[in-house]
């Protein structure tokens, strides 16, 4: 949500475990939480199914290790993928991010997680670069 309201694209108003508020614009878009599939050190990856709901609009968000989501996307863009591979040469762990809307009547229990969790759009990817705690250095010492 920080790369929302660092980009002007959104404002992060609130969550708790049913819904998540954020203001696009002018408008507050209030979203359900319908589906969580956690993220495991298998898996890589967390995957949050959501509905709009004023619009109805059921929505897959997937995060997690590039690694895990890009083979999931269907024609994942090249230029993410690039900037991707640019963060992971530059030493930072990196994250992708993808999406996709599942039509309502599908996410009653007709589809398993491995067909949410597919032919997903890439959207973005991040590079974080994770410095060392103050206490690491000796311990490793």
């Amino acid at each position: 949500m920080e790369m929302i309201d660092d980009q002007n694209l959104g404002n992060f108003i609130s969550r708790n475990s049913d819904e998540l508020r954020i203001k696009v614009g002018s408008k507050t878009e209030v979203y359900k939480s319908l589906k969580v599939f956690e993220f495991t050190s298998d898996r890589r990856m967390m995957t949050r199914v959501v509905k709009n709901v004023e619009t109805g609009e059921v929505l897959v968000i997937t995060k997690g290790a590039d690694s895990a989501i890009i083979p999931i996307c269907s024609n994942p863009d090249q230029n993410i993928i690039n900037e991707i591979e640019n963060f992971s040469l530059e030493g930072f762990r990196t994250l992708a991010f993808a999406t996709k809307t599942l039509p309502d009547d599908q996410i009653d229990g007709y589809l398993t997680q491995e067909e949410i969790e597919s032919g997903l759009t890439l959207l973005a990817g991040t590079g974080v670069e994770d410095l060392l705690q103050l206490d690491v250095v000796p311990v490793l010492q």
